[in-house]
Order: C-alpha cells, then structure tokens, then sequence
C-alpha cells in the first residue's frame, strides 16, 4: 500500500506501509510513522485469542507538521488496520511511568481529535487502551 500526494507546503510526500507501519518520506527521507503492535485479546470464545492492532507510537519531523501528513498517514493506517485499532483515550494522562502507547502529546491529541471531526477516524468512548 502506497500514496503519493501533495502536502499543504506543495512539497511531494510518499506515504506508505513497510510491514504493519505507516511511514513518510519526502525526497526519500523517512520524516514521519505511526507504529502499531499488537495486543492480545481473549474475546471470550473459549480458548480464542484475537490479535488486535495498537497504535503505540505517531510521529512527524517538525519541519514537516501541520501540512496534512500525519492526516493522510492515519487514512493509509485505517485502511489497512481498521478503523477500531487500540488507541489511548483522549483524555488519558502521561508521566514519567507511561508508555507512548499510553496518552497522547498535545500534538497528538490534536491529530486524534481532527481525524475524528474529519470522519478519518470514528469517535468511539469505549476506545483506550485499559490492561
């Protein structure tokens, strides 16, 4: 899965998936990624074990935010995980004992929050990670 488009600033960026991650190039240099792993789930089926994706970790070169990048790269994320992919709730508080799969920056919160007014993502309140 690949996309080329062209973000804000006119620059020419190449978003695609390199195993379960979503990464961003410009002139052939990673700039930006969303990373997934993997959580297991038992679904209650007995002895079934679902492996559900995570986002654990989203970033954008600072040179290159606010151009709509991360938005195309959650778009090429949800078309290939899904669109109910575990992700932190957008209240969710960081510290020095979280993990990045944990809460979101203020940038990243942002970004969440746009990709759901933008129909990107949906608005689900029983999303976030809870282990």
């Amino acid at each position: 899965m690949e996309l080329n488009f062209i973000d804000k600033m006119k620059r020419e960026i190449n978003i695609s998936l390199v195993d379960d991650d979503i990464n961003a190039f410009y002139n052939g240099n990673k700039i930006g990624e969303l990373t997934f792993d993997y959580v297991e789930k038992d679904l209650g089926y007995g002895d079934h074990v679902e492996h559900i994706p995570r986002l654990h970790c989203m970033q954008v070169d600072s040179n290159f935010r606010k151009a709509g990048i991360a938005s195309k790269m959650m778009e090429l994320a949800v078309e290939y995980h899904g669109n109910y992919f575990i992700r932190p709730k957008l209240n969710a508080v960081g510290g020095r004992d979280k993990e990045c799969y944990e809460y979101y920056t203020p940038e990243g919160k942002a970004l969440i929050e746009s990709c759901i007014r933008n129909g990107i993502l949906k608005d689900d309140p029983t999303e976030g990670f809870d282990e």
